[in-house]
């Protein structure tokens, strides 16, 4: 096999790899991964997706919101990237929800 069949089947694995971190919260790792297959396959919408989905639950908000704003440049009606920036506009309204709620706290105490 050539070097651009082995970088398709590196890339695959790893896409694999980080659908298994990300199951168990191990979401540093998963971006890691999809950071060396981005630098492989940097088109790839799949990779730049997954990151996107590690980052959120790292609650990297501004880098998930890059790599799904890539995605959108790439393929324009891509309707997973819809979905994870619908669930990463909701992540970060709880968060101010929750940032809220212990400031109140702190300054009630």
């Amino acid at each position: 096999p050539g070097q651009m069949e082995l970088d398709e089947c590196k890339v695959l694995c790893q896409l694999n790899l980080a659908a298994v971190c990300i199951a168990k919260k191990e979401y540093g790792e998963a971006i890691k991964l999809m950071t060396d297959s981005h630098e492989t396959a940097p088109r790839n919408v799949k990779v730049l997706l997954r990151r996107a989905k590690a980052y959120i639950g790292r609650h990297e908000y501004k880098a998930a919101k890059a790599d799904l704003e890539l995605v959108k440049d790439i393929e324009p009606f891509n309707w997973e990237a819809e979905e994870e920036m619908a669930r990463l506009r909701r992540m970060i309204a709880l968060d101010k929800k929750a940032d809220k709620a212990l400031c109140q706290s702190m300054f009630l105490e």
